[in-house]
């Protein structure tokens, strides 16, 4: 999960991700603070990639661990369009932190 820094001063968000984490068997295995460059943005466009970040751009990685990690990161964060998550998925991230942004698709991330 790719989680932008302006992410982390939303009141809430990072209990709220953590809480939906933890309703299933999932261990964060790696954290890391990574930052693509021209090159790598470049390269990650060309390939079609879904989340591709500014170059230059500071994102906070976590990675998780343990049975379908991918799909249970993609309910917690819900759907991509946060008016659709409120509706759909009340309990998602994104229709949680529809008050605090108006752009919640794209604080966070799910890419496998």
């Amino acid at each position: 999960v790719c989680i932008k820094p302006h992410a982390l001063l939303i009141p809430g968000f990072v209990s709220s991700f953590l809480a939906g984490a933890s309703h299933a068997p999932l261990h964060v295995v790696a954290a890391r603070i990574a930052c693509v460059d021209e090159n790598q943005h470049n390269s990650l466009m060309a390939d079609g990639c879904a989340f591709c970040p500014p170059a230059s751009q500071a994102m906070v990685v976590l990675s998780f661990a343990g049975e379908d990690a991918v799909s249970v990161m993609e309910t917690v964060l819900g759907p991509d369009d946060p008016v659709v998550a409120q509706r759909t998925d009340p309990c998602s991230l994104r229709a949680l932190m529809i008050p605090w942004w108006h752009n919640v698709q794209t604080l966070a991330r799910c890419v496998p």
